[in-house]
């Protein structure tokens, strides 16, 4: 990928709080292109970037998905963008439902819904993964108590509790973000399954022992055309949970493999994360998910030489 940005590219990037989106504004301000910023954050640590020109806020879609989606119609109606990238979940699901008023007046940088939509939800993920062959823990879908009593008998400890979707959105329109927890016996598995059930259906897994690894990869409508891939030295917490201290790696071309199967299955167009554990010892693999955006630690694969950003400019625009 060596073509030359269009003169007087103008770029608007969302999630100004985050790290990786630092490293998005970097990437592409090096390669000379106009850079807008925005966040819910006024004090974002991307507004204090040397690579961008503008600055603005937008209300808070953990809060106000309309105000949000509002805000952010209304700015690209009046500036001209070549480019619009959500960078964390929370700004990427509530644009993906508004895509067609986006696109009058930009290139929204995700996936189209469908395939979004089955990586947001982790059951369609796991029943995508099973149906092209591609291993995963052993999993049980829970609804209700009841689902829940019906395989508590068959359970080993510790178990993951995994809800179908990281965000979700309650009756009373205020989102929630939801994370991964662990039971480590029948009582502990009672308590916090009755607590999640108020909120989210959720998955059970049994624990695979492994390290955690990511294929980051840009694919072009199914096909991935670069792949970049990290193992996690540290979680928070221990257990599992993210990653804080990671390293590159040589490919594994079974996880290659694996994240190939699926993406062409989404035939998936834009960037995205394959997470599996990996057992060195057994050499078995299990798939743990799909971020269908740019992932936590991006500025790794970037300060790597693999520019994501860089890539899925070209590849958009």
């Amino acid at each position: 990928m060596h073509s030359q940005p269009k003169l007087n590219s103008h770029i608007l990037i969302l999630d100004g709080d985050e790290f990786s989106t630092l490293s998005i504004v970097r990437s592409l301000g090096r390669k000379g292109l106009s850079i807008t910023v925005a966040a819910a954050n006024k004090s974002a640590i991307c507004k204090h970037s040397k690579y961008i020109q503008h600055f603005f806020t937008y209300p808070d879609p953990l809060s106000d998905i309309e105000g949000f989606n509002q805000s952010i119609v209304t700015h690209i109606q009046s500036r001209q963008y070549d480019l619009l990238i959500p960078v964390t979940e929370l700004t990427t699901l509530p644009l993906s439902r508004i895509r067609s008023l986006i696109e009058e007046h930009t290139t929204l940088a995700v996936s189209d819904p469908l395939s979004l939509e089955k990586v947001t939800d982790k059951s369609q993920t796991f029943d995508l993964a099973i149906k092209v062959g591609v291993p995963v823990p052993k999993s049980y879908y829970i609804e209700s108590q009841q689902s829940l009593n019906n395989c508590i008998e068959a359970l080993e400890y510790p178990i993951v509790l995994k809800p179908t979707r990281s965000i979700i959105d309650p009756t009373d329109d205020l989102r929630a973000k939801l994370n991964v927890d662990y039971a480590f016996n029948s009582d502990q598995l009672q308590k916090k399954a009755r607590s999640l059930l108020k909120t989210s259906e959720f998955i059970l897994q049994e624990y695979f022992a492994g390290i955690g690894t990511g294929i980051e990869l840009i694919a072009d409508h199914g096909e991935i055309v670069h792949a970049f891939q990290h193992e996690r030295i540290h979680e928070l917490p221990l257990t599992g949970g993210g990653s804080c201290l990671r390293k590159s790696v040589p490919i594994n071309p079974q996880l290659l493999e694996h994240s190939k199967k699926l993406i062409q299955a989404l035939n998936w167009h834009g960037v995205a994360m394959v997470e599996f554990k990996h057992n060195e010892h057994t050499n078995q693999s299990c798939l743990m998910e799909i971020n269908g955006r740019f992932w936590g630690s991006l500025p790794l694969a970037v300060s790597s030489g693999s520019d994501f950003p860089w890539y899925l400019y070209q590849l958009l625009v």
